[in-house]
């Protein structure tokens, strides 16, 4: 009889464990990594020999996957204290760092080489480079 109770006493406790074990998953306690909800995006800013600014090619940065690539240009802007004016219209550059759309050159945008017109209507993905350039209209 005290065999009996023993084992039943070792099968309650086995099957405590696995009720437990089961209810506690690791997928419910893990935390999304950062880099799960961020992307790395390259910035290139070419200024086309205008202001005597120098260009940024290819400098990463981070931003949240959702950004669209005005998001993108604004945070940017403002990350690094430069100056970045947007027609809020059509969602489009008119001056960076204080370099203006003029009757013969203007700010366009360019996603992993293919030009942009709005910039709001743009979802960034992984490795995505993006290229805002002064060029001749």
């Amino acid at each position: 009889m005290r065999a009996k109770g023993l084992i039943l006493i070792a099968v309650l406790c086995i099957c405590i464990v696995g009720i437990l074990t089961s209810c506690t998953s690791s997928e419910d306690n893990t935390e999304v990594p950062t880099d799960a909800k961020s992307l790395t995006i390259k910035v290139s800013i070419q200024y086309g020999g205008a202001g005597n600014q120098p260009d940024i090619i290819n400098q990463p940065f981070n931003i949240n996957k959702s950004d669209t690539m005005l998001g993108l240009v604004q945070l940017y802007g403002s990350v690094t204290e430069m100056p970045v004016y947007i027609e809020t219209t059509g969602s489009t550059i008119y001056g960076i760092n204080n370099i203006i759309n003029s009757d013969t050159h203007q700010w366009k945008c360019y996603l992993n080489g293919k030009e942009v017109a709005k910039l709001a209507d743009v979802t960034l993905k992984k490795n995505g480079k993006v290229e805002l350039k002064y060029e001749a209209r």
